[in-house]
């Protein structure tokens, strides 16, 4: 998860900015998600949950934000 692939100078509006990242938050989630199979102790997995939650909201807000 990094950004030194993106190419913000190709970005001509603050919505290719936005839409980038929603990606990122997406992705996050789709690694976070990767772990929890992976995670035996409840309370690691129970704030693990809690980040991916906080993850979404972020993507969600981003979305609002866009009108989607």
């Amino acid at each position: 998860f990094t950004l030194e692939d993106a190419d913000f100078s190709s970005m001509g509006t603050i919505e290719d900015l936005f839409e980038l990242a929603i990606e990122f938050e997406k992705d996050t989630v789709l690694f976070y998600g990767i772990l929890q199979p992976l995670i035996e102790e409840q309370k690691t997995l129970e704030q693990l949950h809690a980040i991916i939650q906080e993850e979404e909201n972020h993507a969600t807000c981003l979305k609002e934000r866009l009108g989607k």
